[in-house]
């Protein structure tokens, strides 16, 4: 869940980008722009108000089949992890799996499969009665040898257009997993 809540971002609840003064824009334009604003802004905090009351889950789509990552991993991991002077002798690649979803359980979401769904951006153009957060997918983790260190790979989208991968690294402490660093990896 940790990750989840590292990744996560409700786009209900971003608050509007005021208008810029752009040059050769004239005076006119840009109070009446700044007035469009005033209206969106009320609108968001109306919306936002209405959000922060609703007590039903947001969906989270999860592809709960794990696939290899595009590319070898190792290279990010090594070059991350440098300090800790790791052991990459052997490549050692969590294998193919399948998430079991029953086992997430969350107060603010609800898991649910990408096989109940269309697939890829079809699944933005259905209306659905419950508000779908994000759909959601990772790669296998690519370990150390020793298996103290890994990394891989994720992407989250928000709607047809709407999105970000990222790469994560996570570190062995005390017999926990825990996330070292995220870092943004592409942008839609």
């Amino acid at each position: 869940m940790e990750l989840i809540d590292d990744i996560y971002m409700d786009m209900r609840i971003l608050e509007p980008i005021p208008p810029f003064q752009f040059e050769g824009i004239s005076d006119s334009i840009h109070q009446s722009n700044l007035k469009n604003y005033d209206q969106i802004l009320k609108d968001y905090k109306l919306r936002e108000s209405a959000i922060g009351i609703d007590t039903s889950r947001t969906v989270l789509v999860i592809h709960d089949s794990i696939k290899l990552p595009h590319k070898p991993n190792l290279k990010y991991l090594k070059n991350h992890f440098c300090s800790y002077q790791i052991k990459t002798d052997s490549l050692i690649q969590s294998s193919v799996y399948k998430i079991d979803l029953n086992k997430f359980k969350s107060a603010k979401f609800n898991f649910m499969s990408s096989a109940s769904f269309p697939q890829n951006s079809e699944i933005w153009n259905i209306e659905h009665p419950f508000h779908i957060g994000a759909a959601i997918s990772f790669t296998t983790i690519t370990f150390d040898t020793n298996r103290k260190f890994g990394v891989l790979e994720g992407g989250i989208v928000y709607g047809r257009l709407n999105g970000h991968g990222f790469r994560i690294y996570i570190k062995k402490e005390n017999n926990d997993w825990i996330i070292d660093f995220i870092e943004e990896t592409w942008i839609s």
